[in-house]
């Protein structure tokens, strides 16, 4: 084999054990809290909010009372107090 061809093939090992070592590690450690905690973050929410239930974007009829996954596999979100007086007041007027 020539030079050039070793590299290429040390190149292409390379670049796919940098890939496969990334996959491994955002899947360790892309838990559930850590992307929430992450979210919380990048948004800057203050931990005093309150939340008052969790609901289904794509069918808000859908509730519950902790995290999680709704039955059409959407993440739930939270609603939190400060949010529900808002949607009050914009309904009222």
């Amino acid at each position: 084999m020539s030079k050039r061809s070793l590299i290429s093939i040390f190149v292409i090992l390379l670049v796919t054990a940098i890939t496969v070592g990334a996959v491994f590690y955002l899947k360790a450690f892309r838990t559930p809290q850590a992307v929430e905690a992450a979210d919380q973050h990048a948004g800057h929410e203050t931990t005093d909010r309150v939340v008052v239930y969790w609901y289904d974007s794509m069918n808000p009829d859908y509730k519950s009372d902790k995290p999680g996954n709704a039955p059409d596999g959407m993440k739930l979100v939270p609603m939190y107090q400060d949010e529900i007086e808002t949607v009050c007041t914009r309904s009222a007027t």
